[in-house]
């Protein structure tokens, strides 16, 4: 049986899905539940690595996968040219199945509550004008498929992720998949320098990007 390490390495020659994926990662860890296969993947200027041993002290976090999902990934990837659609149908059977089981698979979302009193402090939470509960209508750009709807829920110094809209929420955005892509970017350049000058930086732009995907209600259809 193929391992999944040799799965992915199979993935080298499709250039335009690794630099996909290289937009979500630098360093991190594997843990393959059905095989119990656990190893880690690292990026350096799109270069990538694998070791297979994990040690947590050299990754940035853990993704839980199972091979089913692995392989549905590396169909979708194995094209010579990835389009919005192709980017749209890989990022959801990356995270679909975690969010379907109420766990949240946005790593840079648990990571930024953690690497910034900013986002802790109620204060100046207002002052940036951040939110507790946040909808968001990700937008698909599969015309048969309906957009796909998730809520935040910032509780207890911590974002919990949930599939479809819970309660009322505080504001909505409306995103598609490359304006996710930019946010886990700029997030994880933030988490990554954990200074201060960079997570002011990392403010600025959000504040920017917060103007781009607001959607008042009325809009909403």
């Amino acid at each position: 049986m193929q391992s999944t390490i040799e799965k992915l390495k199979s993935l080298a020659e499709y250039t335009e899905s690794i630099k996909l994926f290289v937009q979500l990662f630098e360093d991190a860890g594997i843990h393959v539940t059905d095989t119990n296969e656990q190893f880690s993947i690292h990026q350096k200027a799109g270069k990538v690595s694998f070791q297979t041993k994990l040690n947590q002290s050299n990754v940035d976090y853990i993704f839980e996968t199972n091979s089913k999902q692995i392989d549905n990934v590396i169909k979708l990837a194995s094209v010579p040219y990835i389009d919005e659609i192709n980017r749209y149908k890989i990022l959801k059977a990356l995270f679909h199945a975690a969010l379907t089981g109420g766990v949240n698979p946005f790593h840079c979302l648990k990571l930024v509550p953690r690497g910034s009193s900013l986002f802790k402090n109620s204060i100046l939470r207002k002052l940036l004008r951040l939110q507790n509960s946040v909808h968001i209508y990700l937008k698909t750009p599969i015309k048969s498929e309906p957009e796909q709807i998730i809520t935040l829920l910032f509780i207890n110094g911590e974002w919990e992720v949930k599939q479809g809209k819970v309660g009322i929420a505080e504001i909505t955005f409306q995103i598609t998949i490359d304006d996710a892509l930019e946010f886990h970017s700029e997030a994880f350049k933030a988490i990554k320098s954990n200074s201060t000058f960079q997570w002011f930086k990392f403010t600025r732009w959000y504040l920017k990007w917060r103007g781009k995907v607001y959607c008042p209600k009325t809009k909403i259809q």
